[in-house]
C-alpha cells in the first residue's frame, strides 16, 4: 500500500526523469519506448551501434548530471546573494520546502539501471 501511494506521489518526477534520458539519448537510439502506468515510468531504449560510448554514459546518467547542475547553481546563486537564508516563517513553508527536496532527490538520484547503462556503455 505504502509503495504504491509513493509510487503514485511521485510519478511526476520520476516521469521528468525518465524523459530527461530520452531527450539526451534520442539522436543515438534506433528503437526506444516510454511506458507509464499507475506506479511507475519507465524508459526502454536501443541505442545505435555507432552510438558514442560518452553519449550513450551521459544520457544513463542525465537526471543525475541535471541535479547536479542545478543544485551548483542555486549554491552559487545562494552564495552571490550573501549566503541570506530567510527560512520559512509558517509550517506550510517548511511542507513546501520538504517536497522540493524529496522531488530533487527522486528526480536526481539514479536507479540500478541508469548505474548499469553508464557503466555498461
Amino acid at each position: 500500500m505504502i509503495r504504491a501511494l509513493t509510487g503514485l506521489l511521485t510519478l511526476p518526477v520520476t516521469a521528468a526523469h525518465e524523459a530527461t534520458h530520452a531527450a539526451v539519448l534520442y539522436p543515438w537510439v534506433e528503437r526506444w519506448d516510454y511506458h507509464i502506468d499507475a506506479r511507475r515510468a519507465r524508459v526502454y531504449y536501443d541505442t545505435r551501434d555507432d552510438a558514442p560510448r560518452v553519449a550513450v554514459a551521459l544520457g544513463s546518467l542525465a537526471p543525475t548530471v541535471v541535479g547536479v547542475l542545478v543544485a551548483s547553481l542555486v549554491a552559487v546563486a545562494w552564495a552571490l546573494g550573501g549566503f541570506a537564508v530567510h527560512p520559512p516563517a509558517q509550517v506550510v513553508g517548511w511542507a513546501k520546502l520538504a517536497i522540493a527536496c524529496v522531488a530533487w532527490g527522486v528526480y536526481t538520484t539514479p536507479s540500478p539501471q541508469d548505474c548499469r547503462g553508464a557503466w555498461s556503455a
